[in-house]
């Protein structure tokens, strides 16, 4: 597979602005390209589709804010998702609890690590 230099410009802009409008008729405005178009060249290069691509990164950055201990309520907002449920929803699939059990969960386990040591 060819490496499209666009692609790369996407990722990056991708990763730099998780908590802006990333929709797809957004993307492809911006970077001058028919959406039909970058979906399609998005998803062979890097085989993700854009918008599970986005949400994964947007999950991981949600993760790395709660486990620094910050509210979820906020989290949410800054990783570009629109909508609290759906949020909790996606964090709960990727990592196996709702984001406060999990924060709650990671808690547990350091202060048990803590108290052994």
């Amino acid at each position: 597979i060819e490496y499209d230099k666009s692609i790369g410009d996407i990722l990056s802009y991708i990763n730099d602005n998780l908590d802006e409008d990333l929709s797809i008729d957004y993307i492809s405005t911006k970077f001058f390209v028919s959406k039909y178009y970058l979906m399609h060249k998005f998803k062979k290069q890097t085989g993700y589709t854009i918008h599970n691509y986005i949400l994964q990164k947007r999950l991981i950055m949600a993760n790395s804010l709660i486990k620094k201990g910050e509210s979820v309520n906020e989290v949410y907002l800054r990783c570009g998702f629109g909508d609290y449920s759906n949020f909790i929803r996606a964090f709960k699939k990727m990592f196996g609890l709702p984001p406060k059990k999990y924060y709650k969960a990671l808690m547990e386990l350091e202060n048990s690590y803590d108290d052994k040591h």
